[in-house]
């Protein structure tokens, strides 16, 4: 994934892979022509993190835009996967990386907990719906995965469950 990435830019710049290895020298990472080439074609399986964040510096992207495609469907579909037995759409997992949002299965709680309280933009109320959504997901996702109950009505569910948990914290205030 990162690899296709790193190509595509480094074609859309219209640079050689020697020049990419020279940019990367010169912020301090020591990638000749041969180590870019054997990246992009798969023969290195990974980078780094030290490596991911040159490479995103370099090219003028974001370290998420190497991690996660861009567009609404890559190889493997709308989903990116999060660990080799989870996948999220593309845009949870980019707010997931970009610390904005909990990814399904974490408790939103400890998630922000660890974020510095200005980059934390959820309210009591957000954090109370995301929580109470996570827990009906776990609850009866399965039920959705079977097919024993269609998907609108799942989604319209969730939706209720999130209101309700939203109405109850403001409640609280």
């Amino acid at each position: 994934m990162i690899a296709d990435r790193v190509r595509d830019l480094r074609k859309k710049r219209r640079w050689s892979a020697a020049q990419l290895a020279a940019e990367l020298q010169e912020v301090g990472l020591r990638w000749d022509r041969s180590i870019v080439a054997s990246f992009e074609l798969g023969r290195r399986a990974s980078v780094s993190v030290e490596e991911l964040l040159a490479l995103a510096y370099v090219l003028d992207v974001a370290p998420v835009h190497l991690l996660v495609p861009p567009d609404k469907a890559s190889d493997s579909g709308p989903f990116y996967l999060v660990i080799p037995s989870f996948g999220a759409r593309l845009d949870e997992a980019r707010d997931w990386i970009r610390g904005r949002e909990p990814i399904v299965g974490q408790d939103p709680r400890s998630f922000f907990a660890e974020a510095p309280e200005v980059e934390s933009k959820m309210t009591p109320a957000d954090v109370a719906a995301e929580s109470a959504r996570i827990q009906y997901h776990r609850k009866y996702g399965h039920q959705l995965r079977t097919g024993a109950i269609a998907a609108d009505d799942y989604w319209q569910a969730v939706t209720e469950v999130e209101q309700a948990a939203r109405a109850g914290a403001d409640g609280e205030r």
